[in-house]
């Protein structure tokens, strides 16, 4: 194939996965918890620099590559009051641990409840965990400090549990707002976030940044798009031409 119909074919694909992605984060705009994509793109240099394979004499000299790869915008989104006291939203980095039948999962989402064995967990029945294992409670009234410590009529129950990745350490959604990672999490630094009894966090979409995107991918995509098929019509009119030598 044509370099230049490589080079189009290539920034449509990119194209496409950006609109994929600007697609997924405006479906969850009202996903309590839920954190942004944001599509990166790099250049890739080529094992041997060009010059050198041209010196070289390659038939083919390998070129840089541009590869596009979506990352979690961790930024927390708008806190809003319910006055639910089983209501925790995260102020500042971290995620909560559930204990879900596949593992352990990472969710910002905020409401949680307490299950016929007493023990606090998610919407999904997912138990959250505090710093010494899952947190068991007694029917009556909950308070949660900004440090995470649960108490029950001035007796401690437990501590949540609260983890931020380190570097270099991605973000893989399962939905239903719970995420694993590909890497390690370490403990959130002392005061670095607090939890929020009765709130809970919205979504971290920009409607208006999401749409510059959109119409970004789109413009470009329909560029690519009139660029291949004038170069089409190039090469028919020089086919034909040909043809009447």
């Amino acid at each position: 194939m044509n370099d230049l119909m490589l080079t189009t074919l290539s920034a449509m694909q990119r194209d496409a996965y950006r609109l994929e992605r600007v697609s997924a984060n405006m479906a969850n705009m009202l996903t309590p918890g839920y954190k942004r994509e944001l599509v990166v793109e790099q250049l890739e240099a080529a094992a041997v620099p060009f010059g050198q394979q041209v010196t070289d004499g390659m038939a083919a000299p390998v070129t840089d590559e541009v590869t596009v790869d979506a990352r979690r915008d961790l930024k927390p989104g708008p806190m809003s009051r319910t006055g639910r006291a089983l209501d925790l939203a995260l102020s500042g980095p971290g995620f909560y641990e559930v204990r879900t039948p596949q593992g352990p999962a990472y969710t910002r989402q905020a409401s949680f409840r307490i299950d016929d064995r007493g023990e606090l967990v998610d919407a999904a029945g997912n138990a959250l965990m505090g710093t010494n294992g899952a947190l068991t409670l007694a029917p009556g009234a909950v308070d949660v400090a900004a440090d995470g410590t649960v108490r029950q009529e001035d007796r401690v129950v437990g501590q949540l549990r609260v983890l931020v990745p380190d570097a270099g350490t991605r973000m893989q959604a399962l939905g239903g707002g719970l995420f694993v990672t590909e890497g390690r999490l370490s403990a959130v630094a002392e005061g670095a976030a607090g939890v929020r009894q009765g709130f809970v966090e919205g979504s971290n979409v920009d409607t208006a940044q999401e749409m510059v995107q959109l119409m970004g991918a789109v413009r470009h995509f329909e560029s690519m798009t009139r660029a291949t098929q004038m170069y089409d019509d190039m090469m028919g009119l020089a086919v034909r031409k040909l043809a009447d030598l």
